[in-house]
């Protein structure tokens, strides 16, 4: 038995995924706080929130892996290095995590794909990206109420759906740009 090898193989199928979604998790968050402060609704809703397309990505291609890439990202961009509650940064960051595994679990059964989604299409993208921000608006806005941090169960639904369905266009309009740069310049 190759410990090493199954060691390795171990590393590179999980962790290497789970610590460059984690990283860019801090860094869309990053970008995002410096573009968009102006637009923040509170502590936890911008109008437009970048790391938002990160989510079905990571749940899509990585599955757990992901998942654990956007706990990891979460923790790291919570409050609890400001003093805020561990118990809250850690519920935060789990909602951020799971949400997106839930809602492509979903998609993938509403769409009739497989597991490694083949056939997916250009309208499915959509499909998950829309059920992904319904799906994590909900699942934050109901414990915002539930928690205390927000008077009404509704009060940051609209502005956490827009913000996350828009930092999703952002980022797939500017990846699809850069794309057809990089290709232009190939000619």
């Amino acid at each position: 038995m190759n410990v090493g090898g199954s060691m390795r193989a171990t590393i590179q199928e999980h962790w290497v995924p789970a610590l460059l979604v984690a990283l860019t998790w801090i860094l869309l968050f990053k970008i995002n706080t410096w573009l968009f402060a102006s637009i923040e609704v509170n502590g936890h809703i911008s109008l437009v929130f970048l790391p938002a397309f990160l989510r079905m990505v990571a749940a899509m291609v990585w599955r757990w892996s992901g998942v654990a890439g956007l706990f990891m990202g979460g923790l790291f961009t919570s409050s609890i290095w400001t003093g805020g509650s561990v118990v809250h940064a850690s519920a935060l960051a789990a909602l951020s995590a799971l949400g997106p595994l839930l809602a492509v679990t979903f998609c993938t059964k509403w769409l009739g794909l497989d597991a490694r989604l083949d056939g997916l299409k250009g309208r499915h993208v959509l499909q998950f990206a829309a059920t992904g921000a319904l799906v994590n608006t909900l699942l934050h806005n109901l414990y915002f109420y539930t928690s205390g941090m927000q008077p009404s169960l509704m009060d940051g639904v609209l502005p956490m759906l827009i913000g996350d369905l828009l930092g999703t266009v952002v980022v797939l309009f500017g990846l699809s740009s850069a794309l057809k740069l990089v290709s232009s310049r190939k000619r």
